[in-house]
């Protein structure tokens, strides 16, 4: 879990290449007037396996969460 503080910004950039099997759990805890992002890529390739759990918890009033998913299956 990442907290953003009042006011303040948070971005996570996150790049899965494949395997297997993937598991990814992000989660952003916003307080007041604070933004979080997500950006996610993926590639899967054949039997690969992805489990992609994001999450962004408004706790405070005027937050701004954003999660932005592409990939190639």
């Amino acid at each position: 879990i990442v907290k953003a503080e009042k006011g303040s910004k948070i971005e996570i950039i996150h790049i899965n290449l494949g395997s297997d099997i993937t598991v990814d759990n992000l989660n952003i805890q916003l307080e007041a007037e604070a933004e979080g992002i997500i950006t996610s890529m993926y590639l899967a390739r054949n039997k690969d396996q992805l489990d992609m759990n994001y999450y962004i918890d408004h706790r405070g009033e005027n937050s701004c969460g954003e999660i932005d998913v592409k990939g190639v299956l």
